[in-house]
């Protein structure tokens, strides 16, 4: 299957429904991805004093207004917690600065109670204590979107199916095939089964490619995970690459787990080969 001649999706109709979210309406014209996506429930925040339990196999409203945004998450010690919203529009820089000052009590991002905020689209974290976890997810200037979560322990490999999966599930990479990458994280994690001597090449086929700005904001964000403006590869817990090619030799036979942050909610096809 070649994906690359079928490019990257850039409406934002088909942007939202490739993490899960979906928008209100959308044309019939809309290109699709040659793979099935999953198909999600939608589940509504609640107030602060009511938050509205997260449903791992869902798609999580962020409404315009914040004070509805509020929801909660059960997990135990040593879990992992990986949040990715999708928005209807971009962040704005100097309100992304002021969140990660703490000086906006308007712009809350990706809140968790004991585990911090996100001031972008991901929060990944480790939790140090059981317990129920309430957050928020809201952006000023009336944006709103979609998010999904995954709590998790376990990494189970699942066998390759055209796509990415959860950081929990990821799929097997196949050099032999081109992969489809979704519009977040969340669904772009795959795990390849080196041996000594070999190096695996990876190209994600972008439809535009950063520019000089943007690479040197990924780089001064110390490549976090976490950072508005950073994308890219990553390794385990990252950081990210800022690039759309990664390069990886084995010095011995080795399982690696990787992921690929999207470049602004761009969707993009995955080449992969081993020489």
């Amino acid at each position: 299957m070649d994906l690359k001649r079928l490019g990257g999706i850039t409406l934002l109709g088909s942007a939202l429904m490739g993490c899960g979210w979906s928008p209100i309406s959308s044309d019939s014209d809309i290109i699709q991805p040659p793979v099935e996506l999953p198909t999600f429930t939608q589940v509504n925040g609640g107030p602060a004093n009511s938050p509205s339990p997260v449903v791992e196999e869902a798609e999580h409203v962020i409404d315009i207004d914040g004070q509805y945004n509020h929801f909660v998450f059960d997990a135990e010690a040593g879990d992992r917690v990986l949040i990715t919203a999708l928005l209807a529009n971009e962040i704005d820089p100097q309100g992304y600065q002021r969140c990660g000052q703490g000086a906006d009590d308007a712009y809350p991002g990706i809140a968790v109670e004991g585990l911090g905020r996100a001031c972008g689209t991901v929060l990944f974290r480790e939790v140090a204590q059981a317990g129920a976890y309430p957050f928020q997810v809201a952006y000023p200037d009336a944006n709103y979107g979609g998010f999904n979560i995954r709590v998790y322990r376990q990494v189970e490999p699942v066998a390759f199916d055209g796509q990415g999966g959860p950081p929990d599930a990821p799929r097997h990479l196949d050099p032999e095939d081109d992969a489809w990458l979704s519009v977040t994280l969340m669904h772009n994690w795959f795990v390849y089964d080196g041996q000594a001597g070999q190096t695996l090449h990876l190209q994600a086929y972008l439809n535009a490619l950063p520019d000089e700005a943007l690479l040197a904001r990924c780089a001064e964000a110390d490549r976090a995970i976490e950072a508005k403006d950073s994308f890219g590869f990553l390794v385990g817990d990252g950081p990210v690459n800022c690039s759309d090619r990664f390069e990886y030799h084995f010095e011995r036979d080795q399982r690696l787990y990787l992921g690929f942050k999207p470049l602004r909610a761009q969707s993009a096809v995955l080449d992969a080969y081993v020489e």
